[in-house]
């Protein structure tokens, strides 16, 4: 019976005489931006039909078969023991006496399932993510943008939020005003985006061995918008159940005369023919376009007029216009489209014809407006006549969101992707992970977690053999100084509210000092995805700005380009006889209890995202970073062999330590490297303690 077997597609693979060896590791402690995970060093197998066929016949050039092209299920079972389970294989390349394959499995087979895919590639079904789900993961939690959704947010402490953020649009003299919705943007839990992003992969958070679930600013952190445009999914984009897009052709010759009414209605021209009519925005008896919700639009109209005046100055102006209920007025909304007397005079007859008209626009209808084409003359003495075939075509367009409309709530984040937010998570709270594919779960733990699991660690004193060890007092690539930051935004304000001092560009950042004058003297450690907010007064308390409004200007709309932004979720709770009231033109709703005012980082908060200590409060690295520090205080990794089993293989938690005799202390595991079952495999080992 064969002892070591390799499994692709859940079947048996002919193995050849490479050995399969393999690599165990989770984040190693030189290099904490990086993660890493098991494989197996390349190895051959031998082209037998049986081989081929399982890995689609990646021999054969002129064949193409997608099985070469994908990850390959794989498992290494060895004695009956499944000692790299759940993985994927690769083909790397063919040869004469072989194919070359690597095995991923762990943490790395759980990063490849997390593809290169942006986090807004989750609302794009043509994209490759799409494979790797069954039902949109975040299609669960599209909500629309109303001010009920909104009031009812403010104690919400998962999914989707609408916290009060000022943008630039919060009346800071005038907070009886009210806040308009319209200038209001979501958050999203990050807590909840981790574990849609974990779920999408087929894997779950293993609470029991996750401490940090349960961490008070975890739970409280928001990814607050912060983009440059609020927009649709691709998906949505793309879809026709809420389209309002009209076509419609005129099918008769019309006279167009000065003071023509149409009927006692204004001048307008007819389109009767309704080729499109989405939403049944169109009122086809007096040819207008009535929006039945927030739209954004882009119309066209084409036409063909014939011209005739007896003045030499006489004109003909074909408009779009916009026309608001109860009211006669309108606004025109293209440009020049006068048509005027440049054709010949013939017996005092200016007269000819216009082909190929045109006139476009674009425009954010609120629900009930309207749209039609207006025609002016300049007296009685000029004349027109519209061509049958003028069309009307008014597309609607699905980029933007607009209020009243449907939010996809995975474009709430940046343009970022799944892994960036998923590493960016962990280097804020100094987390590695670790996957299990037998019940598909991944474990988040600290070096702090590491540590106090001492009292459980493995006795690996009798496996260590006596080939002797190498002792290295450093780690990686770390320097004296190692910088953690934040991103810079160019939108900060230089003076912070709740502090007036001029604020630095790493005023909430920080380092981790390394006692080696050998080492370079600085370097960058790890950079957020996300950069600092700085806070304004709100009554009588602070919110965080997100400045993308130029307040100075009256009727400015979102334009300044900012960083990302993760802000802390806090729940104020307003004093007898106080409201705060939510306005959108239409309505207003008061909140008397609770709103949700959160913040990056405040004197007297009970959490903070500085990664340096201010204000009395203690910053990120002190509060997550104070194992790690330890270790690279004295650090030293050293290396041995070890004789290790097939079950000590396939039972190792490499977020349990491990204690020898031989010197006396416990060890973290950064790597068991390149192991070949009854031979010395070598382990970097790094002191806990």
């Amino acid at each position: 019976m064969q002892n070591l077997q390799l499994f692709l597609n859940h079947q048996p693979a002919d193995l050849g005489t490479d050995p399969l060896q393999l690599t165990f590791q989770i984040n190693n402690l030189a290099e904490v931006q990086n993660q890493q995970g098991d494989f197996s060093k390349q190895f051959k197998l031998p082209l037998t039909q049986h081989n081929r066929r399982l890995l689609g016949f990646p021999d054969e050039v002129p064949l193409n078969d997608n099985t070469s092209y994908q990850l390959i299920p794989a498992k290494i079972v060895q004695d009956g023991l499944e000692i790299m389970p759940g993985g994927y294989a690769t083909i790397e390349q063919v040869e004469n006496d072989g194919i070359s394959i690597i095995v991923r499995a762990g943490n790395s087979g759980f990063f490849t399932l997390l593809g290169d895919f942006k986090i807004w590639d989750m609302g794009d079904s043509t994209s490759p993510a799409a494979k790797t789900y069954t039902e949109p993961p975040w299609l669960a939690y599209d909500h629309r943008w109303t001010i009920a959704n909104i009031a009812a947010s403010q104690q919400k402490t998962s999914g989707w939020i609408w916290p009060i953020v000022d943008y630039g649009k919060i009346d800071k003299s005038n907070f009886s005003a009210g806040i308009d919705v319209h200038y209001l943007r979501p958050g999203f839990f990050l807590k909840d985006a981790i574990d849609i992003i974990v779920k999408s992969t087929g894997y779950r958070l293993d609470a029991g061995r996750s401490p940090i679930l349960q961490d008070p600013l975890y739970q409280k952190l928001i990814v607050q918008f912060a983009g440059d445009a609020f927009e649709h999914s691709k998906d949505f984009e793309r879809s026709d159940t809420t389209s309002l897009s009209v076509l419609a052709i005129s099918t008769q010759t019309q006279t167009l005369r000065y003071g023509n009414t149409n009927n006692g209605g204004p001048p307008r021209a007819l389109f009767t023919n309704v080729v499109k009519n989405g939403g049944n925005s169109y009122i086809t008896n007096i040819s207008t376009y009535q929006a039945q919700a927030n739209v954004e639009v882009d119309i066209l109209l084409e036409y063909d007029l014939n011209f005739r005046s007896t003045k030499d100055e006489g004109h003909i102006e074909m408009n779009i216009v916009i026309w608001e209920n109860g009211s006669d007025d309108f606004a025109v909304l293209n440009g020049d489209t006068t048509f005027s007397s440049d054709f010949p005079e013939i017996n005092d007859v200016y007269e000819g014809y216009h082909r190929n008209g045109k006139a476009s626009a674009n425009i954010t209808l609120a629900k009930g407006q309207k749209i039609y084409i207006r025609f002016e003359l300049d007296s009685d003495k000029t004349r027109g006549t519209l061509q049958p075939g003028a069309r009307l075509t008014i597309t609607e367009k699905k980029t933007n969101v607009l209020y009243g409309q449907m939010v996809q709530c995975e474009r709430i984040f940046p343009d970022i992707t799944q892994k960036d937010l998923l590493k960016d998570t962990l280097q804020r709270f100094g987390l590695t992970y670790q996957t299990n594919a037998f019940d598909k779960t991944v474990a988040l733990a600290s070096f702090a977690d590491i540590v106090k699991n001492i009292p459980k660690a493995y006795d690996w004193s009798a496996k260590c053999l006596n080939q002797g060890k190498n002792v290295s007092m450093r780690l990686g690539s770390y320097a004296q100084i190692n910088h953690l930051k934040y991103k810079e935004d160019e939108s900060l304000t230089t003076v912070s509210n709740y502090n007036p001092v001029a604020l630095d560009k790493d005023y909430f950042d920080d380092a981790i000092n390394v006692n080696d004058k050998s080492l370079p003297p600085a370097a960058d450690l790890l950079e957020s995805q996300f950069a600092p907010s700085v806070n304004r007064a709100f009554t009588g308390g602070y919110i965080a700005q997100i400045l993308k409004i130029d307040p100075t200007e009256k009727d400015a709309d979102f334009g300044i380009g900012t960083q990302p932004r993760l802000l802390i979720d806090q729940k104020l709770k307003l004093p007898e006889g106080k409201t705060v009231n939510l306005i959108d033109g239409e309505t207003t709703v008061p909140i008397t209890d609770v709103i949700s005012v959160p913040y990056f980082h405040k004197p007297g908060g009970n959490y903070t995202l500085s990664w340096k200590d201010l204000d009395g409060q203690p910053g990120l690295r002190s509060t997550y970073y104070t194992e790690l520090e330890h270790i690279l205080k004295h650090a030293k990794k050293v290396t041995r062999y070890f004789m290790l089993s097939a079950r000590d293989i396939a039972e190792l938690d490499l977020l349990i330590p491990v204690y020898l005799r031989q010197d006396g202390c416990y060890y973290y595991i950064s790597m068991v490297d390149s192991w070949v079952k009854n031979q010395p495999c070598k382990v970097e080992l790094v002191r806990l303690a």
